[in-house]
């Protein structure tokens, strides 16, 4: 009788219903895994590197398989009229139900009366591969993966704040600053990212904090500001 090969690899045992796609980060400004394997934090040795796949590895489950929303917050103040969000609401496809892979976005949205100015806070999960000049890291965030939005025509203005496992120091926006961020649960430990913060209105100043995750404009009585927090995660009963 034939011996199969064992369903152990990077690429096949990974505990999704699917394989992630690599993401190559060599070239990238900032990267980290999941677990806080970085361009600036290389494990000590071979041990101490698998160690850090693997924590990467059950954060990106827990991630996939248990995440029901992002907490965190979203506002526009321009003349009195004001437009904001809390939260992303929840992932309603439940963990079970994850096996045949997830494609919602939960995303809320609201616009002043005016019409003029919009929020958005989002995510979505779309886990990945990191290989950094040839070697697997760990698992990581894609893209916009978490992120919080404002947009208003007033002076050109808009701003975001936004988590990925990797970034760029400077787009050139007014004001940006992109760094590494921790957000730490309880019981789940520490989920390390990339956070773009960034903002423009007209030039007028702002402040932005990457490893607070938060981007504030104010020009006179008008204001807008957006800030990641944390997630909130499905539990089991007992």
């Amino acid at each position: 009788m034939p011996v199969a090969i064992k369903f152990e690899s990077e690429e096949v045992d990974n505990g999704f219903p699917y394989c992630p796609s690599d993401l190559d980060v060599s070239s990238s400004d900032l990267w980290t895994s999941l677990s806080g394997w970085s361009k600036v934090n290389t494990p000590a040795d071979d041990a101490a590197k698998a160690q850090s796949i693997s924590e990467s590895l059950r954060l990106a489950m827990q991630l996939f398989w248990n995440i029901y929303e992002m907490n965190g917050s979203v506002s526009f103040i321009e003349s009195g009229d004001s437009a904001s969000v809390t939260n992303t609401g929840g992932l309603l496809t439940e963990p079970r139900d994850r096996a045949c892979f997830v494609t919602e976005n939960p995303t809320k949205t609201a616009t002043n009366s005016d019409g003029d100015a919009g929020v958005s806070i989002t995510f979505n999960i779309k886990i990945v591969r990191l290989i950094n000049n040839g070697e697997f890291v760990g698992f990581g965030v894609a893209g916009l993966s978490f992120s919080a939005t404002w947009a208003s025509d007033f002076s050109i203005s808009f701003g975001r704040v936004s988590l990925s496992s990797e970034g760029v120091e400077d787009d050139g926006f007014a004001d940006e600053d992109t760094d590494y961020t921790v957000i730490t649960d309880p019981n789940l430990g520490d989920f390390h990212f990339v956070c773009n913060a960034f903002g423009n209105v007209g030039g007028n100043g702002g402040t932005a904090n990457a490893v607070n995750r938060t981007i504030t404009i104010t020009s006179g009585s008008n204001s807008a500001d957006a800030q990641i927090d944390d997630f909130d995660f499905y539990t089991y009963p007992t």
